[in-house]
């Protein structure tokens, strides 16, 4: 107990030494993704509304903003992987927050306190957007990894209070966020992703308990292959790949032109192998994910791309299940 009450006060005043300092992080820019040849055009945060001004930047379509995980950057594979995906789809404007002068340091003293701070700031900056026409939240969808996850529900939390609880982001996609000092096992030390932070947050977990968080707070959580290791990932891994998997099954479903990674309802994952869940109710896992979807939904995947299974997905097979190596 002596040392959760030394924890939280320490990351307490590093928070809010981190914002005092830096309340505008200056050295974090939002880039925008357009046309077929991936071209980039980056821009600060405080000047972000000049985006309405780029000739690519389309009223007409939806807006996703990525954000990355630690010791990341928009050069990241996870980025990459992702925009890609959208751009290939062309009915998006793709965004992606880089913050890795904040994300590349030390995960205690730089990286979560940026979470927050920076998260606070561009929910902000968000939050002015709407007021001001330049982004309607309605559609706005904001995909974050590991801590970026994190940092996308306090993007929402702040847009909601901002606003005296009258609007909401519409959807915040939560891919594996990380678990270390957001919690201890299963206790929330500081505020993390929940489901109030936008009209719909789904989450998909893969490497749950390890780098990701094992609590299931969105309005539908995923647990693909359990949630924890995923079938084809080394079990001594040091590149995590376990964690990985989140954005590449959601790269995955993005750049599908038709809805994949079926999920169903289940009670735990020990049910869902016993194959005691298909007569529950079901939905996608990703980019497709129900608008209504809500509960805790398990499915099954292959061990290399493709990763969906499709609607066989629902159905456990121990085939696949078994090939997880023993050697990165």
């Amino acid at each position: 107990m002596r040392f959760l009450v030394i924890l939280v006060a320490f990351v307490s005043v590093v928070f809010f030494g981190q914002h005092k300092c830096e309340p505008f992080y200056p050295k974090a820019t939002i880039a925008f993704f357009f046309g077929q040849e991936y071209y980039t055009e980056y821009f600060a945060i405080q000047d972000f509304e000049d985006v309405i001004l780029h000739p690519a930047f389309d009223f007409n379509k939806s807006t996703v903003l990525y954000i990355h995980g630690f010791r990341e950057s928009v050069l990241a594979d996870s980025v990459q992987m992702v925009v890609s995906a959208y751009l290939s789809r062309n009915d998006h404007n793709i965004f992606a927050l880089d913050w890795s002068n904040y994300s590349s340091g030390s995960y205690v003293a730089h990286a979560v306190p940026s979470v927050i701070g920076l998260g606070n700031r561009i929910g902000y900056s968000l939050n002015l957007w709407i007021e001001h026409g330049i982004i309607d939240e309605k559609r706005l969808h904001i995909v974050g990894h590991s801590l970026g996850g994190q940092m996308s529900g306090y993007i929402g939390k702040m847009v909601n209070l901002l606003s005296r609880g009258s609007r909401k982001v519409k959807r915040i996609t939560a891919l594996d966020p990380a678990k270390p000092l957001f919690y201890i096992n299963r206790t929330a030390i500081i505020s993390y992703i929940h489901k109030d932070d936008a009209e719909l947050v789904d989450i998909i977990h893969t490497n749950a308990g390890v780098l990701g968080s094992s609590i299931s707070v969105g309005n539908c959580d995923f647990w693909p292959n359990g949630g924890t290791f995923q079938p084809g990932c080394a079990v001594n891994s040091i590149i995590n790949c376990d964690h990985k998997r989140s954005w590449m099954y959601y790269a995955e479903s993005v750049a599908s032109i038709e809805p994949k990674f079926n999920a169903i309802i289940c009670d735990d994952y020990k049910s869902f192998k016993n194959l005691n869940c298909t007569d529950n109710l079901t939905s996608f896992m990703g980019f497709y994910a129900s608008e209504n979807c809500s509960g805790i939904y398990y499915l099954q995947t292959n061990n290399d791309y493709p990763y969906s299974r499709g609607v066989f997905g629902m159905l456990y097979s121990p085939l696949v299940d078994i090939d997880r190596q023993n050697e990165p």
